[in-house]
């Protein structure tokens, strides 16, 4: 399946705290893009929040 995605625009960024080593907290700043299908016209985004 070869449909042609192109880049529409971001949503709003989100902020996601960890603490990955000796109990320090980390912030990942995560950007999210929309995507549209030109061959079907969907959008796609990801979802990053659990």
């Amino acid at each position: 399946m070869d449909d042609e995605l192109t880049s529409k625009e971001f949503l709003p960024d989100i902020t996601i705290q960890d603490f990955p080593l000796r109990n320090k907290s980390l912030y990942s700043r995560i950007r999210r893009r929309k995507w549209t299908n030109e061959t079907s016209g969907k959008v796609i985004t990801r979802n990053w929040i659990v």
